[in-house]
């Protein structure tokens, strides 16, 4: 115990930390004979023995140092790769952000456009309506959310939580194509509807070649509220 004690001031005392004392006995002895063996053995050794030893020792050296230069460059360069790496992930994620944010403006602004167009009047009145500007009778029916033949986007968005998507079908009797066109024109042509002529049907009279009779599906949307 006085020994260890002794050892450990005097380690203490050579500024050496407690935790290499026992890595400093492992190399070069308790009492440094491993250094006085190696001593004694170098210069035994002829000139010429000196000189491969010296040589040798340079050499490790050399590369030990090499190796250690190696490695610390190995792992410089991988991690200017993951920092790299990590940048691109930012400039990606900054290009979404931004494509976010112009999908999430488009998203409102057509969220606030079928808002307007379903507030007020209901289709089918609005229909009638615009005929009855052009001087036309219409007969026919209101189905609700009925399906149009076009993809409706309402149900594959989550603008189906708000809205639904309606079809006014109806007929008009004896009138000539032109009034047809205007009538279709009149309905397409009002953005703040968002109306649509899906389905037009055009049939001849066989007694007046002037006229016909048409039948219309128009679709649009209403609030769930």
């Amino acid at each position: 115990m006085n020994t260890e004690a002794a050892e450990l001031q005097d380690g203490s005392q050579n500024g050496i930390p407690r935790w290499l004392l026992p890595v400093r006995e492992f190399v070069f002895g308790k009492q440094n004979e491993r250094i006085e063996y190696f001593m004694d053995s170098y210069f035994k050794l002829p000139p010429e023995g000196r000189t491969a030893v010296v040589a040798g020792g340079i050499l490790f050296a050399i590369l030990l140092v090499t190796g250690f230069i190696a490695l610390y460059l190995s792992a410089l360069s991988g991690l200017q790769a993951r920092l790299d790496e990590s940048f691109l992930a930012v400039n990606k994620l900054r290009v979404k952000r931004v494509e976010y944010e112009i999908t999430k403006k488009k998203f409102e602004e057509l969220d606030r456009r079928i808002e307007d167009a379903t507030q007020g009047t209901q289709i089918f009145t609005l229909l009638e309506d615009k005929a009855k500007s052009l001087e036309l009778q219409i007969s026919g029916n209101n189905k609700n959310d009925k399906p149009s033949n076009e993809k409706d986007f309402v149900r594959e968005s989550p603008l189906k939580d708000k809205y639904k998507s309606t079809r006014a079908e109806f007929r008009v009797s004896n009138v000539s194509l032109r009034k047809i066109i205007d009538f279709v024109v009149a309905v397409e042509s009002d953005n703040k509807k968002l109306l649509r002529v899906n389905d037009l049907r055009v049939k001849g009279l066989y007694q007046n070649k002037l006229f016909f009779d048409a039948s219309f599906a128009v679709d649009g949307f209403e609030s769930k509220k």
